[in-house]
């Protein structure tokens, strides 16, 4: 794509952050695609836009003109119609715009003609109408990642995964302070005792000192069989392909998830045998090769270290997985944090700069 021509006059963030609006002395206003870092939108207006800036909706966009003492709206298509995004060819050709007025009914059918005149798409490289660009529009779909070399979070709600290192904390606040007691209730008949005075005859109370406590917990691995996301694992496992098992997993909540993770101890007779964890591994490590749920990954493998930590470490295999993970992990996390910091130095630069 062809950048401005001429000086920038002003830019403005999407208050979403995904899209960048640029003015230049060329009379040209610009929408750039953040992520994706391409052109989108690009036509001309009579004069050089002088500032402009975003509404907190995203609803207007606002724009002041060169020798012109007024406040111009632009309204944002996208809320209320069907836009295609797609990026602009290099060799477009930008329409120029009418400016927004107030105008009586006879002058919106002339402004409307001459607005549709003007976007007409013979300009376009490949002269299409409007009806013909919305249905090429529905056919368009963003890419999962955008290139291998970028880390790709996931598209999972926040929820999802942010307490899961944390569950064990959430179910003791959750959990009763004291247990429910039997309230204590006198029998109808009260038996007594057999003599010449009458007395009752009241139970001796339990020792409670002399009680063991009884364990109540059982094993979950030995009441049912291998659940569908074993199987599943156990299936990718021998085929070395585990996007099957991630895309099970990341459909799962985290008391699902937490539950799953603890089915995959192994039983005491059979310590050594660390296949699905080792297969876990293996998993959560393909997609840190392949940079993608960054975060996702990082959540799901605090919680195993967490629960198996101690059968992990001492087991030969998963151990070599686990030195492969934190070399994947910190190359990542280098890239990821120089881009964090080129980042920071762009909006340092930005907002400390003088035009």
């Amino acid at each position: 794509f062809a950048g401005h021509r001429k000086t920038i006059t002003d830019l403005s963030f999407s208050p979403d952050g995904r899209w960048l609006i640029t003015s230049s002395l060329d009379r040209t206003v610009r929408t750039w695609d953040v992520p994706e870092g391409r052109l989108i939108d690009c036509f001309m207006v009579p004069s050089p836009v002088v500032t402009l800036s975003f509404s907190p909706t995203a609803d207007f966009l606002a724009t002041s003109h060169a020798d012109d003492l007024a406040v111009y709206l632009w309204s944002n298509k996208t809320l209320y119609t069907a836009v295609s995004l797609r990026p602009l060819p290099s060799d477009f050709v930008p329409a120029q715009m009418a400016m927004p007025s107030t105008s009586t009914a006879g002058e919106d059918e002339e402004d409307e003609t001459r607005f549709k005149r003007a976007a007409s798409p013979q300009n376009s490289a490949d002269d299409t109408s409007e009806e013909e660009m919305s249905v090429d529009d529905s056919e368009w779909c963003s890419a999962e990642q955008l290139s291998a070399e970028l880390v790709t979070l996931s598209d999972l709600p926040k929820s999802r995964w942010h307490n899961l290192a944390n569950l064990d904390l959430i179910r003791q606040r959750n959990k009763p302070k004291e247990p429910p007691k039997k309230p204590e209730a006198a029998p109808f008949f009260l038996p007594t005792t057999a003599g010449l005075v009458p007395t009752f005859d009241v139970p001796a109370a339990e020792d409670e000192e002399d009680k063991t406590p009884v364990s109540h917990l059982v094993r979950l691995a030995k009441l049912q069989p291998m659940s569908e996301f074993q199987k599943t694992l156990q299936s990718c496992a021998s085929s070395g392909e585990y996007q099957p098992a991630m895309e099970l997993l990341t459909s799962m909540g985290p008391s699902a998830v937490d539950t799953e993770f603890h089915l995959l101890e192994p039983d005491t007779d059979k310590k050594h045998d660390c296949s699905l964890l080792v297969a876990l591994l293996d998993c959560l490590l393909q997609q840190l090769e392949l940079k993608q749920n960054y975060e996702l990954v990082q959540a799901y493998l605090a919680r195993l270290l967490k629960l198996h930590g101690h059968i992990l470490s001492s087991n030969a295999d998963a151990a070599k997985r686990l030195n492969n993970l934190k070399g994947v992990h910190s190359s990542t996390w280098a890239q990821l944090q120089q881009l964090f910091h080129q980042s920071l130095c762009l909006v340092e630069y930005m907002k400390s700069a003088t035009v």
